[in-house]
């Protein structure tokens, strides 16, 4: 197996660290160009750790790392910037990205654009003046885009159709939005003017908040399989 190495410092958010033997985590990180990775920190956990202070999550960091594995020795963490403090639901709200991506992230896969939307996503959550419901809603769809599971809001499955904000759709996993058939209830429905907006990531109305929560959790539960989120059980509300 080659050699894994980073010859530069590189930009990361820790996602998740578990203890390991006496002073050591394995953590994983997300990472600006080689996404998840996952690393043993050793002396972490001793009195005399420098790095215990920044290894936290939501954090910036710069880390660096060698081994021949896809567990690799993280071999330095240093603070990159300021730690983003997020208190009450916007914490349970960033454990949860953390989560999904810790989850959803193949290991040593870049994904560039998604850790840009990643950084976005965590400033906005320590802006107590964003919606939560609209800052989660944009992450998912980002994440299910970088994943290859992106939905197109703008037109109909195959692309036939565009959407008409007056007209009723329903979803059909693995193929995209249709119209209504006559025998399907409208409550389990998507009026064309809700697809619309989440189209340009507009959370304002409630009914859209509501309706992309249901599609958003449809998408990622055949991805999660059957093992829950941790951190979906304390959110409930968004």
């Amino acid at each position: 197996m080659p050699r894994r190495y980073s010859d530069t410092l590189v930009p990361a958010y820790l996602l998740h660290a578990r203890p390991y033997r006496e002073t050591s985590v394995i953590a994983d990180f997300f990472t600006q160009h080689h996404g998840r990775v996952s690393g043993v920190v050793r002396g972490v956990r001793g009195k005399q750790s420098k790095t215990k202070s920044a290894l936290q999550p939501f954090s910036p960091l710069l880390i660096g790392w060698m081994g021949k594995h896809e567990l690799v020795t993280v071999t330095q963490v240093e603070s990159a910037g300021c730690y983003h403090r997020l208190l009450g639901n916007r914490l349970i709200c960033g454990m949860y990205v953390n989560e999904l991506l810790l989850r959803l992230l193949p290991v040593w896969q870049s994904y560039e654009m998604l850790f840009s939307d990643y950084l976005s996503g965590i400033a906005a959550l320590a802006d107590t003046d964003q919606s939560l419901q609209g800052l989660l809603r944009r992450f998912e769809l980002q994440l299910l885009v970088a994943l290859g599971y992106g939905v197109d809001f703008t037109r109909t499955a195959n692309g036939h159709e565009i959407i008409f904000a007056d007209k009723y759709y329903i979803y059909v996993l693995g193929e995209g939005f249709q119209d209504l058939p006559g025998n399907v209830d409208v409550s389990q429905s998507y009026l064309g003017a809700w697809l619309l907006a989440m189209s340009e990531h507009r959370y304002d109305d409630a009914a859209v908040c509501k309706v992309a929560k249901r599609l958003t959790r449809m998408l990622l539960a055949q991805l999660l399989g059957s093992k829950p989120l941790c951190c979906r059980e304390l959110l409930m509300p968004v």
